[in-house]
């Protein structure tokens, strides 16, 4: 071969047959670049820990194939694509787009970032970068493949194809792991245009050693797939064990050692075997075991421009499918665009920990491909109908069907025991929630569940943990580090905890013996020493006054008055760490025929912030919660109205400004509303908990 250097950028993309017959690289790489010199913001990026990390009980899992860099990613998108689990971008977004680094690892510390490098073509039409400047240097003209004429090939418009039997293949690991693995900012490479046979190409005229004649198929097959596999291991050896190395367009055997998985582009992937269901969905599953690294699969299912993002049977097909395995589900336009930042109704459920693998319950096995598939898990559950026929699953116990909005016919958040899904179709349903862990609730009270925005979530359901009295305020919590709940209850004089084998361990009497007005409860650390205390307030017709204990039933300090002693409605409290500084704040809440009034104390009793959650000539007193909703650290304060005001729930930030409200149920309705806040579907956010004693009156809101 000759050892010949040229100029890269003097080579016409259109000098040869640059038309593209390649079925496995039929990738969009339509990357929108600026070819002006975009400033760097001053701002070092977060350094990536190079390895996958996103939890085991992290189901639905989301990816975004995003070909987008320079001014196709605005700022105002950052926090849109923050919300994957896994996003491909162009290697050059390192170059035109390092802020954005910052900003993903900053809202989404779980993220995965890979970078999009193809494996044997060079971009004339977009690459007009630093980063590919330095990759046209360390290409040498000898390395292009030719046809038998001479003449250059392509699997892509815009592109030139290389040589994988040549140095190229080589030299590939070495470009990933100096000129981009070393920036710090990707946990790993997705490498397109990937496939261990190179026969296809050019409708078989190639001549990968370059003496004028067209090499016999099957010999170009072996060196091209010897000659890919080692690139495969040296790239693996550069980066190392912890990399994520994925690839899209071929399942070979040969090279999953070396692997974490590969991407389903299109899905189903028109060149993965016959271009059917059954192929690419059996290779995704049968390639979970084979992969030598931790397995990460991409199911990239595509719609066409005219549908946009509205085909959500398509959508759910694929994602169902994504289900059965452990893999990320991405939806876009597929080979003519990958730019959209499309999210479907399902990617917000939070199905938990699988309970074992999916089945065919068609045929009671998960070998035979057609038929209805089912996989249980820990909050759900996913079914995917494969046949061509619409198919009717019964279960044992109601199910409940997702609130969605973009099909609520199948999202519409009804309790179910069975479903009909039609042809080539999915569904993910969650199994009804029975209680509220890490919140203060009210025993046998009617609960609903809302975002921050006032969207409800689940169906209403009654919270009640027997044996205890309805009205008892009753909290299921790990509350001393043992990794199980302990329950506590507070009834009108004294608190309990029980352990969590059900055990009574401690009856303590926060208010003495002869008192009996109600006690109200909350637990947090209220000192910053990594133990949980428990706050209490008193009930209606006593004193406002707050006290703390240990998990022992020991007082701390000597308590204090949150509002004027003469007060007798009672306080309700709340603890949050409001302020990001390590230790919960006690906020507290004028308990029936006081105002409004909101107040946030430190341990020792003294007033850091104070307000009215609404019009403070209003005596019916106020309810109140905090909790992270928008997941950026702090915890928001939550109100309800107390009794004589509307079912209205208002949220509050530390400095007392109101970032939200809305009414729940009836808002004629004049009975206050109960609130607490938890993280009621594990999925980083706390959840609004409305609570009611007076179902009828707000049964209209279940």
């Amino acid at each position: 071969m000759e050892n010949q250097e040229s100029s890269l950028q003097s080579q016409s993309p259109n000098s040869g047959t640059g038309d593209s017959k390649d079925p496995v690289m039929n990738c969009c790489h339509k990357i929108q670049l600026m070819t002006f010199v975009i400033l760097l913001l001053a701002v070092m990026p977060s350094l990536a820990s190079a390895e996958l990390k996103i939890a085991p009980d992290k189901f639905v899992r989301s990816a975004n194939y995003y070909l987008e860099a320079g001014i196709g990613i605005p700022p105002s998108d950052h926090e849109r694509l923050a919300k994957y689990d896994l996003l491909i971008l162009p290697a050059e977004a390192q170059i035109y787009n390092r802020s954005l680094f910052t900003d993903l690892r900053r809202l989404n510390p779980n993220i995965t970032i890979l970078a999009y490098v193809p494996t044997k073509s060079y971009n004339f039409q977009y690459w007009f970068d630093s980063l590919h400047d330095k990759l046209a240097n360390r290409i040498q003209d000898s390395w292009w493949l030719l046809s038998s004429s001479g003449g250059p090939t392509s699997v892509w418009p815009g592109t030139r194809m290389l040589n994988m039997v040549s140095p190229w293949s080589k030299e590939l690991p070495k470009y990933v792991k100096e000129d981009i693995w070393s920036t710090g900012l990707w946990d790993g490479i997705f490498y397109d245009e990937f496939s261990v046979t190179a026969s296809w190409v050019n409708g078989g005229d190639i001549d990968i050693h370059r003496n004028g004649v067209r090499d016999d198929p099957r010999l170009v097959d072996v060196a091209w797939e010897r000659a890919t596999i080692n690139m495969l291991r040296d790239t693996r050896e550069l980066l190392g064990p912890s990399a994520v190395i994925i690839t899209n367009g071929d399942s070979a055997a040969s090279v999953q050692p070396y692997l974490n998985g590969r991407m389903y582009e299109s899905f189903p992937t028109p060149w993965e075997g016959s271009g059917k269901w059954q192929d690419s969905f059996s290779s995704y599953l049968r390639l979970h075991n084979e992969v030598g690294y931790r397995p990460v699969f991409v199911i990239n299912a595509s719609t066409t421009r005219n549908q946009g993002a509205a085909n959500c049977r398509q959508a759910r097909f694929a994602l169902a499918s994504t289900l059965m395995g452990d893999g990320f589900f991405s939806y876009d336009h597929g080979e003519e665009e990958h730019s959209q930042i499309w999210w479907c109704d399902e990617q917000d459920a939070n199905l938990g920990n699988p309970i074992g693998p999916s089945i065919n319950q068609s045929t009671g096995n998960s070998v035979t491909m057609s038929g209805v598939w089912r996989r249980d898990f820990e909050n759900g559950v996913a079914l995917l109908n494969s046949t061509d026929r619409s198919q009717t699953i019964s279960f044992e116990a109601e199910m409940e069907r997702l609130r969605g909005t973009q099909d609520p016919t199948v999202n519409n958040g009804q309790i179910a025991k069975s479903v009909t899904l039609a042809p080539q179709d999915g569904i993910i349903l969650l199994r009804p929630i029975g209680s509220i862990s890490g919140s203060v609730f009210i025993n046998g009270a009617f609960a609903r569940l809302y975002d921050q925005n006032g969207r409800q979530l689940r169906n209403g359901f009654f919270v009640y943990i027997p044996p205890f009295s309805g009205s008892d305020q009753v909290l299921l919590d790990d509350i001393d580090g043992d990794g199980h709940k302990e329950r506590l209850v507070a009834n009108q004089k004294e608190i309990r905890i029980y352990g969590s084998d059900g055990k009574l361990r401690l009856t303590f009497e926060p208010y003495g013996s002869k008192y009996s007005q109600g006690v109200s409860l909350a637990v947090g650390d209220v000192n910053g020493d990594g133990q949980i205390e428990i706050v209490t307030g008193t009930g209606q017709g006593a004193e406002p006054l707050v006290k703390i204990f240990d998990l022992k039933g020991q007082q701390i300090g000597p308590g204090f008055m949150a509002y004027g002693q003469r007060f007798h409605g009672g306080v309700h409290v709340a603890t949050g760490d409001v302020y990001g500084i390590g230790r919960d704040m006690i906020i507290t809440g004028a308990g029936p025929s006081g105002g409004p009034h909101v107040r946030v104390f430190d341990r020792y009793g003294q007033v850091w912030a104070q307000f009215f959650a609404y019009d403070q000539h209003f005596s019916g007193g106020v309810e109140v919660a905090a909790g992270d909703l928008n997941g950026d650290g702090l915890d928001e304060i939550v109100t309800g109205a107390g009794p004589g005001g509307g079912p209205h729930i208002r949220i509050f930030n530390v400095w007392t400004k109101p970032i939200g409200g809305f009414f729940v149920g009836d808002p004629k309705t004049f009975a206050g509303v109960h609130v607490a806040v938890s993280d009621t579907n594990n999925d980083g956010y706390d959840e609004i908990i409305a609570l009611s004693t007076d179902i009828f009156k707000l049964s209209a809101g279940r």
